[in-house]
C-alpha cells in the first residue's frame, strides 16, 4: 500500500495495486479494467477511481459487469513524479518486450518491475474471464485542457469512444512506441484513453470520475437513473467543451531529443489554433517554430517527458464513415495488387510501400483502411494494421 497526494485539493489517500474490484455473479458479463496514474504525476485518476469504489460499496449498486480499478505506477505515484527510470507508458511493445521469468526481478530496474507487475495482473484478469473487455487508461496533461479520449485508430475503439460527449484523438500510435492502450489493443481487446485536465486543476478529479459513471453507462452495466447525480458528470464533460464529439488526428510530434534543453513557450493549451511558423518553443540552438498548421495538443510544461508537443487537425465525418465502409468490405486485402505497395512476408498485416512507385499514395489513404505509418526509410514506408480492427479477439 503506497500514499498518494493531490495537491490539487490538498489530500492523502493511501492505495494497494489493485484499488478495487467488484465481480459479477451473471455469466460472461463484460470486464472493465481502469487504470490510473501509469504517469506517477497524474493522481487524479486514482483518486476518482477510489472515489467511485467507495460509493459503489456504500451505494450498494450491482454492477453488470466484473471491474477492476488498478493504481499504474505505484512507486512513482507515492514520490509524484511520472516516472522513476524509465517511463512506465512505453515499455508496452507488441512483443511484451521482457522475458519477464529469464530476467530475474534482480536486473530490473523500478518501471521493468512496476510493468511486470502490471503486465501479470493483466494476463491474470484476461485468463480469470470471458470476456469482453474493456480497458480505460485515465490520464491529466500538464496544460490547462478541456477533456478529450485517445484511441488507436480501430473501429472497435470507436465505436465505443463515440459514445461519449468530447473529442477524441486518432493516430497517436504513429508517433509513440509502447503505450500501454497499443498493447492491450494488440491483444484484441477494445482500448479508450481520457484526458481530464491539467495535472493539479481539482476539475480534473471530477471529471475523472464523471468519465467513469460515463463509461458504465456506455457500457450498459448500470442505468442512468442508477448512476448518483447523473446530470451533474454529464456536463463536467460538455461544459466549456467546444470540440463535443469532433475528431482530430495527430499530424505531427515533436520529438526533444537527448540533451536538448527544449522549453515551451508558455500559455499554450489544448486544442489552441496555430499557424505554421509560429514560435512554439525554444531549445539551445534557437527558436522552434510550428512546421504544420492546426491545433495544438499537449505542449509539454513539465520537467519529465520527451514529446514535446502533437499538432493535429480535425476530421470530417464522411471521412469516418468512409472509413469504416472500406474497412468492413475488406477493401485492404486488395492494397497489396497496387503497384509499389506489397505485404511483409510473414505479417499479413503490414505494408511496405516503394516510395519511388506509389509516390502518389497518400498517408491518408492507407489511414482510411486503418493502416498506420510505423517505420520510414529513405525508400519506403512500412504500414502495420491492427488484426483485430473490425471486432474484438472475444467476439
Amino acid at each position: 500500500m503506497v500514499k498518494v497526494q493531490s495537491t490539487a485539493i490538498g489530500k492523502t489517500i493511501e492505495v494497494d495495486r489493485i484499488i478495487g474490484k467488484f465481480l459479477s455473479d451473471i455469466p460472461n458479463s463484460p470486464t472493465i479494467i481502469f487504470i490510473g496514474g501509469i504517469h506517477g504525476n497524474e493522481p487524479s485518476g486514482v483518486f476518482a477511481l477510489k472515489s467511485v469504489c467507495e460509493k459503489l460499496e456504500n451505494l450498494t449498486l450491482k454492477l453488470n459487469a466484473n471491474f477492476y480499478a488498478i493504481a499504474g505506477n505505484v512507486g512513482a505515484l507515492e514520490k509524484g513524479i511520472r516516472f522513476q527510470k524509465n517511463d512506465l507508458n512505453r515499455l508496452w511493445t507488441e512483443e511484451g518486450q521482457f522475458d519477464f521469468e529469464h530476467i530475474g526481478s534482480a536486473a530490473m530496474d523500478c518501471e521493468h518491475l512496476e510493468h511486470s507487475e502490471l503486465h501479470d495482473l493483466i494476463e491474470n484478469i484476461l485468463e480469470k474471464h470471458s470476456g469482453p473487455f474493456y480497458f480505460f487508461d485515465l490520464h491529466t496533461t500538464s496544460s490547462n485542457s478541456i477533456a478529450f479520449a485517445t484511441i488507436n485508430d480501430t473501429v472497435i475503439n470507436r465505436r465505443l469512444a463515440v459514445k461519449f460527449p468530447i473529442p477524441i484523438i486518432l493516430g497517436i500510435e504513429e508517433f509513440i512506441e509502447g503505450p500501454l492502450l497499443s498493447y492491450i489493443n494488440h491483444l484484441g481487446h477494445v482500448a479508450v484513453g481520457f484526458e481530464a485536465g491539467q495535472h493539479d486543476d481539482p476539475i480534473s478529479i471530477y471529471r475523472h470520475e464523471a468519465f467513469i459513471w460515463l463509461s458504465f453507462l456506455n457500457l450498459n452495466v448500470l442505468s442512468k437513473s442508477e448512476i448518483p447525480d447523473y446530470s451533474h458528470h454529464y456536463g463536467l464533460l460538455t461544459d466549456d467543451a467546444p470540440f463535443r464529439k469532433q475528431v482530430f488526428d495527430i499530424l505531427y510530434l515533436y520529438k526533444i531529443q537527448a540533451f536538448e534543453l527544449f522549453e515551451m513557450v508558455p500559455g499554450f493549451k489544448n486544442f489552441h489554433r496555430i499557424k505554421k511558423g509560429d514560435l512554439l518553443g525554444k531549445n539551445q540552438k534557437g527558436n522552434i517554430h510550428a512546421e504544420k498548421g492546426g491545433r495544438i495538443l499537449m505542449p509539454k510544461y513539465q520537467k519529465q517527458g520527451n514529446d514535446g508537443y502533437f499538432i493535429t487537425r480535425q476530421i470530417p465525418k464522411v471521412w469516418l464513415y468512409t472509413s469504416t465502409l472500406m474497412r468492413k468490405l475488406k477493401l485492404e486485402n486488395v492494397v497489396a495488387l497496387l503497384p509499389g505497395v506489397k505485404k511483409v512476408e510473414g505479417d499479413s498485416h503490414t505494408l511496405q510501400v516503394n516510395l519511388r512507385i506509389a509516390r502518389f499514395f497518400a498517408s491518408d489513404f492507407f489511414h482510411l483502411l486503418g493502416y498506420r505509418r510505423k517505420k520510414k526509410a529513405e525508400d519506403s514506408i512500412i504500414f502495420k494494421k491492427r488484426e483485430h480492427d473490425f471486432k474484438p479477439v472475444t467476439e
